[in-house]
């Protein structure tokens, strides 16, 4: 009897992680959504002031949730549930 050679299984397919994408959620009314700036972000603060110390950066086309203005400053939540300050001209505000 002939030996046949055992099959030969193909190269595994490589295993490729799946990419995992951002969830962009638009958050519930009213909330804002960051304006274009002239150097392509917008720092949040620790407080309506341009002094308050920068906690975040903003960049355009980002929303976030609305709390309230104040001297033309506005407060939203970061995601991890903090206020921060944003100047109001960088922004809109979405209330439905």
């Amino acid at each position: 009897a002939q030996d046949i050679p055992a099959p030969v299984d193909p190269e595994p397919e490589p295993i490729i992680p799946p990419v995992e994408v951002p969830v962009v959620v638009t958050p519930s009314v009213p909330y804002v959504v960051i304006l274009d700036t002239p150097t392509g972000w917008l720092n949040v603060r620790d407080r309506a002031d341009l002094s308050g110390g920068v906690v975040a950066k903003a960049l355009p086309g980002e929303k976030y949730s609305y709390q309230k203005t104040e001297n033309g400053w506005d407060a939203i939540v970061l995601s991890n549930g903090t206020i921060g300050w944003i100047l109001g001209n960088y922004a809109t505000i979405v209330s439905e």
